[in-house]
């Protein structure tokens, strides 16, 4: 059996994202994309937008853990991504996430949505496009969604040698919605 082998994830000028004008929009202070980079594999650039600003943290999404733990190496150091960390997950439909900055606020969209920094128009927007449809809060509300740690505290059954030998790396509780939530252009934060 062979392996699938990938080419390396880039980094490269943030004006060559997909999703650069999307954010642009978003935001409630732009200048913040000054420091931003775009994550490519294969020919399809995505944004990752710093802290600054008025926004106190970010985050993408990865299906697999090594593109997670590799756009975490690439993120280091560079302006802006304080706090690098990864959560992982154990289940095969929902993604690994590498965050940086703060810690997102619980589960309220407002608050999320002004912790990434998005200006007040497009929260009011993504608020009243989601309210025809049960939000992500009040399904996601009966799940565990904390996580931990690697190597403080108990260490969850589903954490691997792996993960609890990488301090960086966290493990996240089962969460798993079975939705696709809007997520920009794919590039994370909260679904605006």
């Amino acid at each position: 059996m062979t392996s699938r082998v990938f080419p390396p994830l880039r980094v490269l000028p943030a004006t060559e994202a997909y999703d650069y004008e999307h954010f642009r929009s978003l935001l409630a202070d732009s200048s913040v994309l000054g420091e931003a980079v775009a994550v490519c594999r294969f020919r399809a650039p995505l944004l990752a937008v710093p802290v600054g600003g008025t926004r106190r943290g970010g985050c993408m999404s990865f299906e697999l853990l090594t593109d997670a733990l590799e756009v975490r190496s690439l993120l280091e150091g560079k302006p802006g991504f304080t706090r690098l960390r990864v959560r992982w997950s154990p289940f095969r439909d929902t993604c690994h996430v590498v965050e940086w900055g703060g810690e997102a606020p619980g589960w309220d969209d407002v608050e999320r949505g002004r912790f990434y920094g998005y200006c007040e128009e497009a929260i009011a927007e993504f608020i009243h496009g989601a309210s025809s449809t049960p939000s992500f809060s009040a399904l996601i509300a009966p799940f565990s969604h904390g996580y931990v740690s690697a190597g403080e505290g108990p260490t969850p059954d589903f954490c691997t040698s792996f993960e609890r030998n990488q301090p960086h790396v966290l493990a996240q509780a089962p969460v798993s919605t079975g939705l696709r939530l809007r997520q920009g252009s794919g590039s994370g934060d909260s679904g605006l």
